[in-house]
């Protein structure tokens, strides 16, 4: 979970070639501990499930990622929402953001205390305003006259991030790369659209926001070329424009599984980071890649009987 890394990291790549209608879904890329490798592997295996059943009930891809994400965040054991890593002032401060690829509408927030699930506030974003983020106590209040209810920013802190953090700062190391949650997926229609949230990394400083709610690094999606949604450290994912960097190779030819190498290669080679994303494609090709020793993750397509699921 440390950053940076010590030695070139391995680059895996998995690729479904499915049909339509279907998603991806990841939990975070880092070095999960063995311990929560199992209540990563069934959160996204849940995920990933209620994504089927949605986009098989006739549900939109946008409709679809925002439940699971929504899902995502109300897992206690990923880093979104509910269970957040905690900033060094012992805050879950949370980002967040979705995508349509019909039109390209975007919505985000980002440094939020008081909202369970940011994705929500995020798709809201889109319907109801212009603007493409809103950050802080505006966007707070921005939710509170869209319904949503205020809850204690305590809530939102579980015994394992306190005791993680205090652990971390008795050991006095720098702000350290938190996992993500995400989803990218594709409907009955030919329809795609992504969506992100995370709270972030853990011991950050005050006022940091990370690469998930912005449109072109953490996620992106065009339902004419494919939908892309990343993890892993935001920083570097933000200064490659991580998720347009690779829909700009396909739209140029290029496979998207090589897409995905060629850029987690080069926040390696050219920034020393590591990172993991997702992709669907038009086709229905599923491509999951990690620069990290591990990632949570589902997929799931249409000749699919159940879900499947690893981490």
């Amino acid at each position: 979970m440390v950053f940076p890394v010590s030695r070139e990291p391995r680059i895996q790549c998995d690729v479904v070639r499915g049909t339509g209608p279907a998603l991806l879904v990841h939990g975070g890329a880092w070095d999960i501990p063995p311990e929560e490798r199992e209540a990563h592997e069934t959160g996204a295996l849940a995920a990933a499930r209620l994504g089927l059943g949605s986009l098989r009930g006739g549900a939109s891809a946008l409709d679809t990622v925002e439940a699971v994400v929504t899902l995502l965040e109300d897992d206690p054991a990923l880093n979104a929402g509910t269970g957040s890593v905690l900033n060094r002032r012992g805050e879950a401060v949370l980002d967040a953001s979705i995508m349509d690829g019909e039109d390209l509408r975007v919505g985000g927030v980002a440094a939020v205390r008081t909202i369970r699930n940011p994705v929500r506030v995020a798709r809201r974003v889109i319907e109801a305003t212009r603007q493409v983020l809103l950050a802080g106590p505006g966007a707070e209040e921005f939710a509170r006259e869209q319904g949503f209810e205020a809850l204690r920013p305590e809530e939102l802190v579980v015994p394992r991030e306190v005791e993680r953090l205090r652990d971390h700062q008795a050991r006095r190391r720098a702000a350290v790369p938190g996992d993500t949650v995400g989803a990218v997926a594709i409907d009955g229609a030919g329809r795609i659209a992504a969506a992100g949230s995370t709270g972030g990394t853990l011991n950050k400083r005050p006022g940091r926001v990370g690469d998930t709610p912005l449109p072109g690094a953490g996620l992106y999606a065009d339902s004419r070329v494919g939908g892309v949604a990343c993890t892993g450290w935001g920083e570097g994912i933000a200064r490659l424009s991580m998720a347009r960097a690779v829909l700009a190779r396909m739209e140029g030819g290029q496979d998207p599984a090589d897409a995905a190498r060629e850029l987690l290669a080069a926040c390696w080679s050219r920034l020393g980071g590591t990172a993991g994303l997702l992709i669907v494609t038009p086709d229905a090709r599923l491509v999951t890649a990690w620069s990290t020793p591990r990632m949570a993750r589902g997929w799931a397509h249409g000749g699919m009987e159940t879900p499947a699921a690893a981490a």
